[in-house]
């Protein structure tokens, strides 16, 4: 709730904060909604920011998420428009975070 609050606010940094430790206390599998909420909310929270590959993170960790909470459609085609203009418009950006997820292209594994 203070994450929200404080991005309403314009203070991007501190919503950022909070979001970020609320992920850290909500771990185990019976959290499952509430951290795709929190994964949902720093992954715009991040592209807000402008901090793409980091946000790129969080968005691949929410296409497709079967595992722990449902995400709507709508929520997922945000997703997926905001992954198309990160490789667009922020190559490298994309790039970095690729490569912190440990995509190996030669195997097709991560």
């Amino acid at each position: 709730m203070a994450g929200h609050m404080f991005r309403s606010a314009g203070q991007d940094r501190h919503a950022f904060r909070c979001f970020a430790a609320s992920l850290y206390v909500y771990h185990g599998e019976r959290w499952g909604e509430l951290r795709s909420h929190l994964h949902s909310a720093l992954a715009a929270q991040l592209f807000g920011m402008s901090r793409f590959a980091l946000a790129t993170q969080f968005y691949a960790k929410l296409i497709g998420s079967a595992g722990g909470g449902r995400v709507s459609v709508r929520s997922q085609q945000k997703f997926l428009n905001h992954l198309v203009e990160i490789c667009r418009d922020e190559k490298a950006e994309a790039l970095i975070a690729v490569d912190r997820m440990g995509y190996n292209p030669s195997n097709g594994q991560g």
